[in-house]
């Protein structure tokens, strides 16, 4: 008689495999769903720190100019084209302290009427 009794525990799962699979299912969603994502957003914020410093260095080593722009209590936009990343730096705190202190704009290369006025 205990032959039968053995023949109907091959059928069910062990507690133990349920666990297991349990486990797999979770770990595999959490790769599907978590990991896999969060590295597609790492390799797209690294691609566009690679592609921000290859445009700056870019600019820097064809002597392409930096565009600094202002405006004051006037409507027009003030626009000027600055050649290095430190003259351009330089201008950027020359007119920021001629706005600071009321002075009127040196002439720019461009000047016209800002969008929207």
């Amino acid at each position: 008689m205990s032959d039968w009794a053995d023949v109907g525990d091959g059928c069910f799962i062990d507690l133990d495999d349920l666990v297991i699979v349990v486990v797999v299912i979770v770990v595999v969603l959490l790769l599907v769903f978590l990991v896999v994502p969060l590295l597609l957003v790492v390799l797209d914020v690294l691609l566009l720190l690679l592609l921000l410093v290859i445009g700056i260095a870019a600019r820097i080593v064809f002597r392409r100019p930096w565009v600094v722009e202002a405006t004051g209590a006037d409507p027009l936009r003030h626009t000027w084209r600055i050649v290095g990343w430190r003259a351009s730096g330089e201008k950027v705190d020359e007119i920021a302290g001629l706005l600071a202190h009321g002075h009127p704009l040196p002439a720019g290369y461009e000047v016209s009427q800002r969008p929207g006025r």
